[in-house]
């Protein structure tokens, strides 16, 4: 079961494993935060830059910006783009609360690559995605790529609906913390948990009370390739070795563990785990 403390650290439904799947493996989703961080950095800049033409109407350089998106993006008539900044606020805030994440990212995309892109915007927004642990991050400051792979999501669904599903709790919660700990943006403790899930299905394997023992019987029994054997053993080993992340986890809090890292050692863990159950199971791998 997640700790006491550990679930300081976690929302409820990351704890109760409503939500297992860490946000930065979660690409085609924007949480109602991101939505609201996002919008605030438009809204600013729309406001501050409004001008009075008998009626509060676009400044530069969002007239500009609005119209070529209204136009190059929308695909609608030139002649039918309003300046009035209210009509625009209104339309996308809505954009931003209940709009497709495809087309909230979209449009910040095209202001970022608009030659009239306010400066600093591309920073603004870069952190927030930073913040928010997002599923997405920007390529030279103007274009949004997913950090993770939906394999990597798909690697972490499957590892703990076998573990839930053949019984091993302990691998199955750690797991679920891991990616908890991963939306938190605390990333050496998910780094942590995900080598304890390991750890915790190696015991389950039936009298096996290290990895290494578990490692050696499935050899034995199940005709492990030596050479995986000896690339499991050498991960695990780095977690263990005094320069390794565990180490610094132990000793040392604050060491640079950092999001690349969390994941990684996340869906590596949850592959891990995965084989190693079906392998004891007999079941296809």
């Amino acid at each position: 079961m997640v700790s006491h403390n550990d679930r300081k650290q976690l929302t409820f439904e990351q704890a109760e494993g409503a939500a297992p799947l860490p946000t930065q493996l979660r690409p085609g989703e924007i949480s109602p935060p991101l939505r609201a961080k996002l919008w605030e950095p438009i809204f600013n800049h729309l406001s501050l830059t409004k001008v009075w033409n008998g009626y509060s109407c676009l400044g530069s350089p969002w007239d500009r910006i609005l119209r070529d998106y209204h136009v190059q993006h929308e695909h609608k008539m030139a002649d039918a783009f309003d300046d009035e900044l209210s009509i625009h606020v209104n339309g996308l805030s809505s954009l931003f609360k209940d709009g497709l994440y495809t087309r909230v990212f979209g449009f910040i995309q095209f202001v970022l690559r608009h030659n009239k892109c306010p400066n600093q915007l591309a920073d603004v927004v870069e952190g927030i995605l930073v913040e928010e642990r997002a599923a997405y991050r920007l390529l030279d400051r103007s274009t949004f790529v997913p950090i993770a792979s939906e394999f990597e999501g798909e690697t972490v669904m499957t590892a703990l609906a076998t573990a839930n599903k053949l019984g091993l709790p302990g691998a199955y919660e750690h797991l679920k913390a891991a990616g908890g700990f991963l939306t938190q943006g605390k990333f050496a403790d998910s780094v942590r948990e995900s080598i304890h899930a390991v750890e915790s299905a190696a015991r389950s394997l039936g009298n096996a009370g290290s990895l290494q023992v578990a490692l050696k019987a499935l050899e034995r029994r199940r005709r492990l390739h030596p050479a995986l054997k000896g690339g499991f053993e050498k991960l695990y080993a780095y977690t263990n070795d005094e320069n390794g992340i565990r180490h610094a986890l132990i000793d040392e809090p604050t060491a640079e563990v950092d999001e690349t890292d969390a994941i990684f050692m996340l869906g590596a863990c949850a592959a891990f785990v995965t084989y190693l159950v079906r392998r004891a199971e007999g079941m296809p791998t």
